[in-house]
């Protein structure tokens, strides 16, 4: 609600700037990201600045819409005035900046290898694709995207972690979820304290650890 909010109130200008803004905070966040594997442990996924892998790549999706938008904009235009710019060298450096820009945010994220900020971009994509086709290529889009779906889903076409790991985490986030509910309700006007959460949940969680070990 906060970022509706502020985007209503800005003008044109001012979200172009603050696109810009964010876009090359985002670049600067990729490039210290690809360096720090490659300086410091090149073993495990990528994770800082954030912290978190998945948090990381979550903060990076907004600058391929951004940077990818710019670009495709940009190269319209000179399409458009091809033969009419006085100065094409200054844009076209332009673009190759954006570019490696785009492929060092990339790199990033594919080091972070998280799967729910890589199905929203891939749902992110398809989406921007669908809106800006026609409506054949819409309906194409749509049956192509579901046929992929199913046959990736019946041959299983996905790494072995993801079978062996992933029911075990979902389960040990429903538990808990259910713990942080129940804390609430028994003290929802101060709360437990800050930091009490990992005590007192694992004295929930006992009987849970012992019907479902795999999840915890």
């Amino acid at each position: 609600l906060l970022a509706i909010s502020i985007a209503h109130g800005l003008s044109v200008r001012a979200a172009r700037h603050g696109a810009i803004i964010l876009a090359v905070v985002l670049v600067v966040t990729a490039g210290i990201g690809v360096w720090y594997p490659l300086e410091r442990n090149p073993v495990q996924r990528l994770k800082y600045p954030i912290g978190n892998p998945i948090f990381l790549a979550a903060c990076l999706l907004p600058a391929f819409p951004l940077i990818g938008g710019w670009i495709v904009g940009e190269a319209l235009e000179l399409r458009d005035r091809l033969g009419r710019d006085a100065r094409p060298v200054g844009r076209w450096l332009k673009m190759a900046a954006a570019v490696l820009a785009l492929v060092l945010t990339g790199w990033a994220f594919a080091l972070a290898d998280s799967r729910g900020p890589g199905l929203g971009l891939i749902a992110g994509l398809l989406g921007a694709v669908f809106l800006v086709a026609s409506r054949r290529n819409r309906l194409l889009l749509v049956g192509g995207t579901s046929v992929t779906a199913i046959v990736f889903a019946s041959l299983k076409l996905w790494p072995v972690s993801w079978l062996l790991s992933r029911p075990d985490t979902l389960r040990l986030r429903g538990y808990a979820w259910k713990y942080a509910l129940q804390l609430f309700l028994s003290r929802p006007d101060i709360g437990r304290g800050q930091g009490s959460y990992v005590l007192l949940a694992q004295g929930m969680s006992r009987a849970d650890a012992e019907y479902d070990p795999l999840a915890f």
